[in-house]
């Protein structure tokens, strides 16, 4: 099973790509498509007071340190 960090790193690492580019593959434009709808996209995809906090966290090697759903710590290594 591929996860989005090994994907990222995929797409970075054997593409090519730059890594700006490969993150937002992984994370806008799917955030693009999945807020058509409206509610969604008022409460998601922002660091802005309010909003639900996802982030994750790597380290130089694209390695997942810490993820973050919802506001709350939820994974540290």
């Amino acid at each position: 099973m591929l996860n989005i960090a090994t994907a990222i790193s995929n797409a970075h690492l054997n593409l090519q790509l730059p890594l700006d580019e490969a993150i937002r593959m992984a994370s806008h434009y799917p955030f693009d498509y999945l807020t058509k709808n409206k509610a969604l996209a008022a409460q998601r995809g922002q660091l802005i007071l309010g909003a639900q906090a996802d982030m994750v966290q790597h380290d130089e090697l694209l390695k997942v340190q810490s993820t973050w759903i919802a506001g709350p710590l939820v994974f540290s290594n």
